[in-house]
């Protein structure tokens, strides 16, 4: 049996206020429910879709992911192998030239065997964070229902849902609806300070399809990321999955696909049957269901995520990792800051976007590393000489017996900016 997060305090919202409202049962909007519940506090969360349901991702939950799912009580190295989920122990990243470099991941813990890395389909991790909620009596679940439009009025968000039904009048909105909800999209434009004009060069599209898994791999049960030209700027990620399948997920820059009119299908078949050994692997006739497409807002550029009353979490937030197109890991983080700021904002019944302008602070404290290496090499990425650049360091890096080493300092240093600046970063690259 699965544990629940079954620590529960007495509740500590004032008498007479009303639960703090989070938009998406997603992996954001389901931890910052469960983050606010052990504290004590009340929260309806909302969402349009029905538990289980589909959702293109690349199907990877990382030791951050894992870290805060700890925190919250929730035993991920026990419980997650329960709904199916496959331990890996690295990735190996294919260079344009082809060669291949396999980046060992460390254990979760020091001096422990419990894996930093799991392989899980998003429906079923979706799904195992929405039983938490339904479990949980501090947590109000309404699935099944969108909401049609939310107004901050006299300092409290009256939400209207498309069902014609309200919700209760609340002084503080977590907003963890996705960058392509039309919710989230309307509250930026109304709330948020001064954001920039969207920008097609921070958002992405994706493409996921299920593939019977017929081998081939280049380490068992390990993912594979291919870095080629036809993508860029984007890739390519292979996620094998315990239940015999390979998530096979393409990814590219909008900017890139809308200047040069690529149809995503189109690339996304060519691509595969093009390539001398992913043609004998994943072939039409292997594909397991429809293709199902996505779409990302990348973190290459810092933007305002609290307003008035309002918090904006995950994809939402525009916090999705450029080069790994993994957004679990900085959507659950970002839950947890939000809600750690939620509980002060109640404590000091301050709900302004002064007293909420701490979440953007630490949002950039802690999950400004994460984000620092994408928002540095994607001036490379959209244009044709300085890619040729950068893919030239790619291939000098695969060629290299300790090429693992060097995108292992890349994934775990504690200071990317700083690493690059170290000569003896490009010491160890050339020479060893």
């Amino acid at each position: 049996m699965i544990e629940s997060s079954s620590t529960h305090n007495s509740p500590t919202i004032l008498p007479g206020t009303n639960p703090v409202v989070i938009v998406g049962a997603g992996p954001g909007g389901s931890v910052a429910a469960l983050a606010l519940a052990r504290q004590g506090i009340r929260s309806v969360v909302v969402d349009k879709a029905t538990f289980p349901r589909p959702k293109p991702c690349g199907d990877v939950i990382t030791s951050q992911t894992l870290r805060v799912l700890e925190r919250l009580g929730l035993d991920p190295s026990n419980n997650l192998p329960l709904v199916r989920a496959q331990a890996t122990w690295g990735t190996t990243c294919i260079a344009p030239n082809g060669k291949a470099v396999d980046v060992s991941f460390k254990p979760l813990h020091k001096e422990t065997e419990i894996p930093s890395c799991y392989t899980l389909q998003r429906a079923s991790f979706d799904n195992y964070l929405v039983e938490q909620l339904r479990a949980n009596p501090l947590i109000e679940l309404r699935e099944g229902v969108g909401v049609k439009d939310a107004q901050h009025v006299d300092q409290q968000w009256q939400i209207n849902m498309a069902d014609g039904t309200n919700l209760p009048d609340t002084k503080l909105l977590l907003l963890a609806s996705g960058c392509n909800s039309s919710l989230a999209r309307q509250i930026s434009n109304q709330s948020l300070p001064a954001i920039a004009k969207e920008d097609d060069r921070h958002f992405g599209v994706g493409l996921r399809g299920y593939f019977r898994d017929k081998g081939g791999w280049r380490q068992a049960g390990m993912p594979e990321f291919y870095i080629m030209r036809e993508l860029m700027p984007g890739g390519l990620y292979l996620t094998p999955l315990a239940n015999g399948l390979v998530n096979v997920n393409m990814v590219m820059r909008r900017d890139y696909v809308l200047k040069n009119g690529i149809n995503l299908r189109d690339r996304f078949w060519e691509v595969l049957a093009s390539h001398p050994t992913l043609s004998k692997r994943f072939a039409p006739d292997t594909l397991e269901g429809q293709l199902q497409g996505s779409s990302l807002s990348f973190g290459t550029i810092k933007r305002g995520n609290a307003g008035n009353g309002l918090m904006m979490i995950g994809d939402a937030a525009g916090l999705i990792d450029l080069l790994s197109a993994n957004g679990i890991c900085n959507a659950v983080m970002s839950a947890e800051i939000a809600a750690g700021v939620a509980v002060q904002a109640i404590q000091h019944q301050d709900y302004s976007m002064a007293f909420l302008g701490n979440y953007d602070s630490l949002l950039d404290q802690k999950l400004g590393n994460e984000l620092k290496l994408g928002r540095l090499v994607s001036p490379f990425l959209g244009n044709e000489r300085l890619f040729g650049l950068f893919e030239g360091v790619l291939n000098f890096v695969a060629s290299r017996v300790q090429g693992g080493s060097v995108l292992s300092q890349l994934l775990y240093h504690p200071d990317v900016s700083k690493l690059l600046r170290s000569p003896s970063f490009y010491k160890q690259m050339v020479w060893g």
